[in-house]
Parts: structure tokens; C-alpha cells; sequence
């Protein structure tokens, strides 16, 4: 009877070890290629393409909801006492800090949900360079920074501005990430969004292309 148990047994494993790929791709598990790198798996794919399409489609919204006054006067409270600490940590951190960058994105939040675009272009701009300066202007927190610049750009009127700071964010990430990737894809289709024409073929824009393009714009 014990012999036959563990035949059983046995038996169930083999059976485990042949159905589970198969179940496996039903179920749309990520696959490795052979360089054991992850790839795409189907329904992402699916859901990613709709998502990318979508950006392409839609313009960016100014300002994600009304406000009521109330909620206005919140918000200029709290960015005084955003300032007052944005002083304070660089005053005690240094002018080129992170510390002092990270204060500004929290005071650059707040005056985002105020719809104060042009305001926040300057904060924006500011923590780009701190972190051009103390990462790297290639750095990939230098091109999360450039990023959020482009969507204050668009939002403020500068489409100028934003297509560069698009067009640098999309550089930085394919240093790091294919052509195909959901990183570079979902870049794309908020280029389009900003309405930059070239948003689906350009190659993006190396910190030194950026460099020569502003001084043969002067």
C-alpha cells in the first residue's frame, strides 16, 4: 500500500510539471526570452496599446477639478507654511541640495492644485537643475524632474519648453529600456498628448543636443 501511495504521488508530480506551462500561458504569465529578460505578456500588451492610444487622443487637463473657495483658501495656508520650510531647508541644507528640491516639489504640488502654472514653471526648472547638477543631467531622477517640468510647460503656454523636456526625458529612458517597452510606449503617448508632432519617431534629445539647440535658438 506505501508503495503504491508514493507511485501515486509520483505520478501527480509529473503530471504537475507537464500542465503547468500550459497553465501558465492561459493564465498570461510574464515570459523570459533567452536572455532570461521579462517581456510583455499578452494582456498587458493589450491594455498597455489602449493606454498609449489613449494619450495620443486626449489633451492634457488644466486643472483635475474645480476647487471651491474653501479649498482654495486651504491650499495658500499650507503654501505659506511651504515657503517658510522651503527657507528653512535651505538655509540649514544648502541652496543645491536634495533636501531643498524635495521641498520645492512639495510647495510645486500644492501650487499645481492652485492652477498656478506660471508660478510653478520657475520651481519646476529649479529642481531640474539641482538635480542636473547633483545627479547628472542624464540621470533618470533628472528625467522624472523633466517630466513633471513638460506637463507645467504645457499647462503654462510653453509648448517650447515642454516639447525639450519631453524630448530629454525620452533620451534618458532609452538609455535604459527598449524601443518597445511600457516606459518609453506610455512617454510617447504623452508626447503626442502634449501635441509634439514628432512624438512617435523622434529619438529624444541628449543633454548636450539640448545644449546646442538653445544656443543656435539664441
Amino acid at each position: 500500500v506505501q508503495v503504491m501511495k508514493l507511485a501515486i504521488i509520483a505520478l501527480l508530480v509529473v503530471l504537475l510539471v507537464l500542465v503547468e506551462p500550459s497553465m501558465a500561458k492561459k493564465r498570461g504569465k510574464v515570459s523570459k526570452n533567452e536572455d532570461n529578460v521579462e517581456s510583455i505578456k499578452y494582456s498587458d500588451k493589450a491594455d498597455l496599446d489602449a493606454k498609449v492610444e489613449s494619450l495620443k487622443k486626449r489633451k492634457p487637463q488644466i486643472l483635475d477639478e474645480d476647487l471651491s473657495s474653501v479649498e482654495i483658501q486651504k491650499l495658500k495656508d499650507s503654501e505659506k507654511g511651504l515657503k517658510a520650510k522651503l527657507k528653512k531647508v535651505a538655509a540649514d541644507a544648502g541652496e543645491l541640495s536634495h533636501a531643498k528640491a524635495k521641498a520645492l516639489h512639495a510647495l510645486g504640488a500644492n501650487l499645481f492644485k492652485q492652477g498656478r502654472f506660471y508660478d510653478l514653471l520657475q520651481i519646476s526648472k529649479e529642481i531640474v537643475e539641482i538635480h542636473e547638477t547633483l545627479d547628472g543631467p542624464e540621470a533618470e531622477i533628472t528625467g522624472k524632474a523633466l517630466g513633471n517640468l513638460a506637463a507645467t510647460a504645457y499647462r503654462a503656454n510653453k509648448k517650447r519648453d515642454c516639447e525639450l523636456a519631453m524630448k530629454r526625458g525620452l533620451h534618458i529612458l532609452l538609455q535604459k529600456h527598449t524601443e518597445e517597452s511600457k516606459e518609453v510606449l506610455l512617454h510617447r503617448g504623452k508626447m503626442l498628448s502634449f501635441q509634439i508632432a514628432d512624438g512617435e519617431t523622434t529619438l529624444g534629445l541628449s543633454y548636450s543636443e539640448y545644449v546646442d539647440q538653445l544656443e543656435n535658438e539664441l
